[in-house]
This record gives C-alpha cells, sequence and structure tokens, in this order.
C-alpha cells in the first residue's frame, strides 16, 4: 500500500529571538461561543501580534461578549448553522490585515509564539504558514494529539474556508498555487482537556454535523473516520469499530495517512482493548506495525500493550527498538509525553528482576520530566499517613499525589492507596519504581506479586514470588502465592508442593490452609486425604523432601494415624535420616498397637 503525499514548499524554522520591531499588520479572526473560561487566556497569549482582533459571536449566553471587548476585539454576531466554514468566513470577510491568523478560544499560543509569527509574516517565504497544534487529554501520561492547520495566510487573496467541519483553505490554496510552508509553530490546544461531560457534548455537536454529510454520501471513509471519532467519545463503541474497521481496510486519500490513518488503528486498537477484545487489539496492533514501522508511538504502545498481557520479553523488545526509532517518527499523529518509555521500561525490568536497569530507566523518566529523586521523605508524607490511617483515603491521595515522584517512600505509600482503591496496575507501577529507585525492602516481592496477581498476571506474580524466595527460601508469603498461582492454572501437585512447605514455614498463616482446603477440594478428597495420596506419590517418585515436609503436615492434621508416621518413615528414610524413620516407624507402631 502506497501513502498519499503532498507537496509542500520550504520548511521553515524560526528561533524567536531578535524578532522584527515592525511587521505587516496581521487580523486575528476567531468564532466563539460561552468561551468566558478560555477566551482570555488565548488573546493574552496572542500578546502585540495582531493589530486587529475580529470575533464573531455564535450565541453566547455567559461573559464571552464582555472578556473580547476588554481586549479591544470587534464583535459580531452570527447565527450558528451547524456549519464551521461558514462562521470562519464570516469572521475573515471584512478583516483589514495584510496577514490572517486563526484561532479558537481554546489555543494558546506557547511563550515564543507571538515572536515566531512575527518573523513568519515579516520574512514573507510563504503565502500561507502551517502550525503545528498539539493537544493533551485529561490524564497527563495520555498520548499527544499532534496536527498541521494552515492558520497564517496572506489576505486579500480569496481564501475561503472548506468543511462544514475541520474547516481549511487548503483546497483554495492549492488550486491557486500558493507556496505552502510547514513550520515549527506550536499551538496548545486544551480542547480536550475539559470534563468528560463537555467534551462529550461537543462530540454530539459534531456527530450532528456528520451524520448529515453521511446520510448524502454513506460510504465517505473521511467521515466515517471522523463519526468513528466522536462515537468512541461518547461511548458507543459498536457502531465506532464498524467504521474504524471500514478505514483501516481501505484508507482513503482523502486521510492524512500520517495524522488521521494511524489514529484510525490506533483508534480501533485502543477500543478493542477497552472492551476487552484481546484478540482483535493484537490484531489491529499487528496490521499497524506492519504498516507503520518506524513509528515510535506505536512501538512503545505495543511495549506497553504486551506489558498488560503479561508479556515482558515482548514488551522489552517493542520498547528498546522504540529506543532506536528517532523521535522525529511523531511529529505528527501522536507522540507519547517525554519519559513514557523509560516509565515503561522500568516497569518491565523490574518485573524480570533486573534492578540496575530498572534503576536506570526511572531515573531518566524523572529527568525527562523535569523531576530529581528524592531518598528523603518530603514534607507532608507523615500527613498523607495519617489521613490514609484514619480511612481518608481521598484526602491523603490528594496530598500525596503532588509530591510522590521521585520519592521511594512516598510511592510505597501512594501503592497501599492505590491497592485499597483497587486500582491494582497503578499499585503496581508505584510500588516497581520505589524497589528501582531505593532497593526491595522485607515484603516488597510478595506485595508486588499481589498486586499483579490482582490483573491476573500468573507468569510475572510467580517470577516476583521467586525473587522472594532468593533471599529467603521459606517466605511463606510467596510460597502461599505460588501455591495459589498454581491451583488458578489447575496444576494442583505443585500447588501441595508450594502450600505444604507454606504451612511448615507459617503454621499460623490463614490464607495458607484456606487454599491447602482448596486443593483438596478440588481433587474431591478430604484435607488428610489429598495430603496423604501426595506424600505416597512423592515417595514413589522418590521426591523425598516435599513428601517428608507432607507427612509432617499430615501428622499435625491426624496426630493418632499411624499411617501418617508410616509414611514420614519412608520419606526419612529416602532422605538418609535412618534414626528418625526408626523412630517414626517406631511411633507408628505404638499408635497401631493402641488403636488394636
Amino acid at each position: 500500500m502506497t501513502e498519499p503525499t503532498i507537496t509542500y514548499g520550504p520548511e521553515l524554522n524560526f528561533d524567536g529571538r531578535n524578532p522584527p520591531a515592525t511587521w505587516p499588520p496581521v487580523s486575528l479572526c476567531m468564532i466563539v461561543k460561552n468561551e468566558e473560561d478560555n477566551l482570555a487566556g488565548c488573546l493574552a497569549s496572542v500578546a502585540d501580534f495582531a493589530a486587529e482582533i475580529i470575533i464573531v459571536d455564535t450565541g453566547s449566553t455567559d461573559r464571552t461578549v464582555e472578556i473580547a471587548r476588554s481586549f479591544g476585539a470587534k464583535v459580531r454576531h452570527f447565527a450558528w448553522i451547524n456549519d464551521f466554514a461558514a462562521a470562519r468566513n464570516e469572521s475573515i470577510k471584512d478583516a483589514a490585515g495584510d496577514w490572517l491568523f486563526w484561532m479558537d478560544a481554546d489555543d494558546r499560543l506557547k511563550p515564543d509564539g507571538p515572536a515566531k509569527l512575527r518573523q513568519a509574516v515579516a520574512s514573507g517565504m510563504a503565502d500561507v504558514y502551517m502550525c503545528r497544534v498539539t493537544s493533551q487529554g485529561a490524564q497527563r501520561d495520555s498520548p499527544e494529539a499532534v496536527v498541521e492547520h494552515l492558520r497564517l495566510f496572506r489576505n486579500h487573496l480569496g481564501l475561503q474556508f472548506r468543511g462544514v467541519l475541520h474547516e481549511s483553505i487548503m483546497d483554495d490554496a492549492r488550486q491557486q498555487g500558493l507556496t505552502i510552508a510547514r513550520t515549527n509553530i506550536s499551538i496548545e490546544h486544551t480542547g480536550y482537556d475539559v470534563d468528560i461531560e463537555e467534551y462529550r457534548a461537543k462530540s454530539r455537536r459534531n456527530l450532528a454535523i456528520i451524520n448529515k454529510k453521511l446520510a448524502d454520501d454513506p460510504g465517505n471513509l473521511y467521515w466515517r473516520y471522523h463519526r468513528a471519532c466522536s462515537l468512541t467519545i461518547i461511548g458507543d463503541m459498536e457502531p465506532a469499530i464498524e467504521d474504524y474497521e471500514a478505514v483501516i481496510a481501505n484508507p482513503p486519500s482523502s486521510l492524512n495517512w500520517d495524522i488521521y490513518v494511524y489514529q484510525a488503528h490506533t483508534g480501533l486498537m485502543n477500543t478493542y482493548f477497552d472492551r476487552g477484545d484481546i484478540d482483535d487489539a493484537r490484531r489491529v496492533l499487528a496490521i499497524a506495525l506492519g504498516r507503520f514501522p518506524e513509528r515510535r508511538h506505536l512501538a512503545i504502545l505495543a511495549g506497553i500493550f504486551y506489558l498488560t498481557q503479561d508479556e515482558p520479553a515482548a514488551a522489552l523488545d517493542s520498547l528498546l527498538r522504540a529506543k532506536r526509532l528517532s523521535p522525529k517518527s511523531d511529529l505528527l499523529g501522536q507522540a507519547w509525553p517525554p519519559g513514557k518509555l523509560e516509565w515503561a521500561l522500568g516497569q518491565v525490568y523490574v518485573l524480570q528482576g533486573r534492578l540496575p536497569y530498572a534503576r536506570d530507566a526511572f531515573m531518566a523518566m524523572l529527568s525527562q520530566k523535569g523531576e530529581a529523586l528524592r531518598p528523603e521523605p518530603p514534607a507532608g508524607l507523615s500527613t498523607a499517613e495519617a489521613l490514609f490511617a484514619a480511612g481518608n483515603v481521598d484526602a491523603a491521595l490528594q496530598t500525596l499525589t503532588p509530591i510522590a515522584a521521585g520519592c521511594p517512600p512516598a510511592l510505597r505509600l501512594l501503592a497501599r492507596i492505590e491497592n485499597r482503591q483497587e486500582r491494582w496496575r497503578s499499585a503496581a507501577v508505584c510500588l516497581c519504581q520505589a524497589i528501582a529507585l531505593s532497593a526491595p525492602r522485607p515484603g516488597d516481592w510478595e506485595t508486588l506479586a499481589e498486586y499483579v496477581l490482582h490483573t491476573r498476571h500468573f507468569a510475572s506474580a510467580a517470577r516476583l514470588c521467586r525473587l522472594a524466595l532468593q533471599t529467603d527460601p521459606n517466605n511463606a508469603n510467596a510460597l502461599n502465592l505460588l501455591g495459589f498461582i498454581a491451583i488458578q492454572q489447575n496444576n494442583l501437585e505443585q500447588a501441595m508442593t508450594c502450600l505444604l512447605q507454606a504451612q511448615l514455614a507459617n503454621p499460623a498463616h490463614v490464607w495458607i490452609q484456606d487454599n491447602l482446603r482448596q486443593v483438596a477440594h478440588l481433587l474431591k478428597m478430604s484435607l488428610p486425604e489429598a495430603v496423604h495420596q501426595y506424600a505416597m506419590r512423592m515417595i514413589k517418585q522418590r521426591h523425598y523432601m516435599p513428601a517428608a515436609t507432607a507427612c509432617s503436615y499430615l501428622i499435625q492434621l491426624t496426630p493418632a494415624d499411624p499411617h501418617a508416621y508410616k509414611s514420614l518413615a519412608l520419606a526419612l528414610n529416602g532422605l538418609g535420616q535412618t534414626a528418625d524413620a526408626a523412630l517414626a516407624w517406631q511411633t507408628a507402631e505404638e499408635l497401631a498397637a493402641h488403636s488394636r
């Protein structure tokens, strides 16, 4: 499959240093409705770049118009007709500037943005300048979406916006053969960092426009892609999946390959994943990896996916491949925030017991996020501990979250809080970081295994238990967890081996006894019968140590049973402990005689 290409003019990088003192006049043109929370921030970010501000209001009922006028804007009113291009064209029709620049109220220029824009219009090196628009979701560790918009262009050329939704001047600019330049000018779009209901309301508004277009052209994959995005946001997954599947089956040339076709693949994969359709998510991931092999974002996404499926080796392969790929591969479409790759790598290394590598990964994560290791307890930790002990979990979490990064004591407490809230994956991540950034404390490996076990990652949980047993071969908690894992995998012999050793290590451990009874229940036997059968099987296989362990526990269960002592004698004799074996046999004879 060939990728559709777009031919542009020069790719221009403006440094924002020493911008011109004078530049051609620019009209800032906007359309707004009920944006009192956003508009002032947007206009303030533009600083002195615009000589004229034109704001078209489409029906505000709040203080939007008042705020616009306080910035000296010319305010016009326009009846909303479900057509963004019509409203946008209304905003530019009487603009007086030599250049036009458009923004939405939830856009923000970065601090160097006005200076770079001044350099762009003063240079005259293009007729139309593209800006990179980045959008960050409400969750700060989610991917950043990156698109390009034709935001700055010469006035008086008759350029018009086209498209009732996702409007653009691209068609007109191409028809006129204008010079279109990509730039490094960035705009932050905050429209996705809103309350979920507000986000869904915008999506429903868009759906009404999209469905009208599809009523006239049902097979239009451009609109089906945008409908899938809106349907996903409002939670209508079945029709969203149908639209996404249609798009990736035959990506239309009208969709930008690097942005929208790519996001159709990741959107479909994430939708399947969120529904628990892991096989379909894996299928779509494989398609995406074949089509976008150089995308760093996708390699990291694959690593995270494999990590959620308890496949740390596959996760490591993908994440190490991501390290070799250029970050420039994610200039458009989607990109992870700094440190995400190292965040995932650190978890994989902890799960594999490779702590030096894990520490390096998490230290790199902190560095990329502008944070540092803080081994000493920060101010506020004791307050969070007291709140948690008092059962005020929400307040403890609110106190702890801002101070936990890079601080092992705080991360350990945060892990306990997340565990209490049954957010086990998050609890595991916090404890992974604490273990790697300091050192494992007694009980850390078993605790981490418990968190991981809640996500049904049996292989990783078992590996963590074995790490605990390396320093303490009789660690009852680790042995019990291994026994529980073996039960879940229907390996009842292995379960009995681990649980009996755990029982002897800690006879008072209630969960061990419960798990032993569960094994007996699955074998459809009483607990003494199950233990005795296991002991005799181990003796027959000449596995005398687990046999002796089983017999010792059997004697605790049935102290007057001579068969238990005879079995113990056989096991001890197999171990070469002949004197103890003779004593056990003698006890068996005495009990048998007494019972006669």
